[in-house]
């Protein structure tokens, strides 16, 4: 089971892609993000966001944030080396449009 784990995680941090983001940053110390810069220039506002949650060791690392961009519902994550998306594949090829993860579920 811990190797399966480990090897998601892997496959998981293979497949991050790191990304720009623009963030208000709030007397606390904490981040909203309002617009991603994809690294060929191309960038997205957004629109809301709806939750931040930590990670308790599952399938990310560090902190998600659940937004809104264009209407549909998306995943960043920060981690202690910046901002990443896991892009999701479109018959084997990334696909920058849906690169900010639709929520599962």
């Amino acid at each position: 089971m811990r190797s399966e784990n480990a090897a998601a995680r892997l496959e998981t941090e293979l497949r991050r892609v790191y990304i720009a983001v623009e963030c208000s940053r709030a007397r606390d110390g904490s981040e909203t993000p309002s617009v991603i810069y994809w690294p060929d220039g191309r960038f997205w506002k957004i629109d809301r966001v709806l939750f931040v949650s930590k990670t308790g060791g599952g399938s990310y690392e560090g902190i998600r944030y659940t937004v809104i961009i264009g209407g549909a519902e998306k995943y960043i994550y920060r981690n202690d080396r910046g901002w990443y998306v896991i892009p999701v594949t479109n018959g084997g090829h990334m696909n920058a449009e849906n690169a900010v993860k639709h929520r599962s579920g």
